[in-house]
């Protein structure tokens, strides 16, 4: 145990929240995933998903209430504010999904909904991996996760592409339309998650 650590231990406090956010986050991306194996279950799991970004805010303004009283810090407030947001986003923007699939009424035994909520659980879990390593800043183990978000993201770039191009096809306006915003909503959220992972990338370096 460092100095540091034995006169300041409220500092965990600031791992736990985080990684508490980093939980809901994961938690908010399988019940996406539920929706499209359980269609009939949307309007249960969209209540899920809110429930859950209500827990998630409140996490936030006490990350944000403790920043704004304390001195001493794991490491950087701005980090840590910046890391807080960032994950937040993403759970802001999987709830959005599934308020939007709601609203447009969409077919939501559609395959490319399916694709893309299977590649954002799998980043998010790698998020996920990624914020228990910054207790003890592993680099080596970040540098790994980032690698395969990385790769996740570019999938996801991909898959946008390909269902744009089938989309655009169609001879109906309206359905263009929305499915056009759903899959860029889908494919945001994996640009969330390499902002997260961007942003831990950033406290590592600055704090090995």
């Amino acid at each position: 145990m460092s100095l540091k650590e034995i006169f300041f231990p409220q500092d965990k406090a600031y791992f736990e929240l985080i990684e508490k956010q980093s939980i809901l986050m994961v938690e908010s991306s399988s019940i996406l995933q539920e929706i499209f194996s359980t269609p009939k279950s949307y309007s249960s799991l969209n209540l899920k998903l809110l429930s859950l970004e209500n827990e998630a805010d409140k996490v936030v303004i006490t990350i944000h209430d403790k920043l704004n009283h304390s001195f001493i810090t794991p490491f950087d407030s701005e980090d840590i504010s910046a890391l807080s947001n960032t994950l937040d986003d993403t759970i802001d923007l999987i709830t959005i999904v599934s308020k939007r699939l709601g609203l447009f009424g969409a077919d939501l035994t559609e395959g490319a909904f399916k694709e893309f909520s299977s590649i954002i659980v799998s980043m998010c879990r790698e998020v996920d991996r990624m914020v228990r390593h910054i207790r003890t800043m592993e680099s080596g183990e970040i540098k790994k996760s980032r690698e395969v978000i990385h790769r996740f993201e570019h999938e996801a770039d991909e898959l946008l592409q390909k269902h744009l191009e089938e989309l655009f096809k169609s001879k109906d306006p309206i359905k263009i339309i929305k499915l056009k915003e759903l899959f860029e909503l889908f494919e945001a959220v994996t640009d969330s998650c390499e902002d997260v992972s961007d942003v831990i990338g950033k406290i590592v370096l600055k704090n090995r």
